[in-house]
């Protein structure tokens, strides 16, 4: 009974990877992303796309949802309990290039001017989290790519206090109608 009771401790604090990678051209208007379990075990992929109504998550290549864009502006109610996740590596990588080379030039040192700033504000909020950052330019050529790779670390005991979270809220919710 014993060995049973350090097992599910050792479950629930045992710390679990999520990473993620997306991926932006300009070309084809989707972002594509791959979300994976400590690097290694695919739990899901696909692209997602803008249109009128809002943004379609292509989950599969017979499966996709729909997300109108006034619902996306609720999802930051129901993503509160979600705060205890912590992201604790970014890469970011940014190719741009035009005809001009004075455009895309702009746009590096804006895309570092802002990176700069966020190293800098997440350094003294989190100092565990690593971000880099990487910029491309291009002359000649039109181009607009943006790579976002990021991983995310929690517990299942995390997950256990955000349904715990979300629960009480609809709790609260329900009795205060």
């Amino acid at each position: 009974m014993l060995t049973v009771i350090i097992i599910a401790v050792i479950l629930l604090i045992f710390p679990i990877f999520i990473s993620g990678q997306f991926y932006f051209n300009k070309n084809e208007i989707k972002i594509y992303y791959k979300i994976k379990l400590f690097k290694l075990i695919k739990i899901i992929d696909g692209y997602a796309e803008l249109l009128d109504d809002g943004i379609i998550l292509h989950l599969t290549k017979n499966r996709a949802v729909l997300l109108p864009y006034s619902n996306i502006f609720e999802i930051r109610k129901k993503v509160e309990p979600l705060k205890d996740y912590h992201l604790i590596t970014a890469s970011l990588t940014t190719n741009l290039g035009s005809k001009d080379v004075f455009m895309p030039s702009y746009a590096a040192f804006i895309v570092n001017y802002v990176y700069n700033y966020l190293k800098w504000f997440l350094h003294h909020k989190k100092p565990y989290f690593k971000f880099d950052n990487s910029v491309n330019v291009f002359v000649g050529a039109s181009i607009f790519e943006v790579k976002f790779d990021g991983v995310v670390v929690f517990n299942l005991l995390m997950v256990v206090l955000s349904l715990i979270k979300i629960l009480v809220g609809k709790v609260f919710y329900a009795i205060a109608k």
